[in-house]
């Protein structure tokens, strides 16, 4: 993230961390995962006619 005033640039914040650490919580949250250690396994599906990729997360 990057910020300008008056098209002088001001300064320039990395938030990639922060938001992946959100979408990990996201997910284990969305899955019940309780905090005992749980893992989540991320599968990455693609359909070939329309090439649309999603991603599938189940417990292991």
């Amino acid at each position: 993230m990057e910020t300008y005033n008056e098209g002088f640039f001001n300064q320039s914040l990395d938030i990639t961390e922060d938001i992946m650490d959100l979408a990990v919580e996201k997910i284990f949250d969305d899955l019940s995962c309780d905090n005992k250690g749980q893992r989540v396994l991320l599968e990455r599906l693609w359909d070939k006619k329309n090439k649309i990729e999603k991603i599938v997360g189940q417990l292991v």
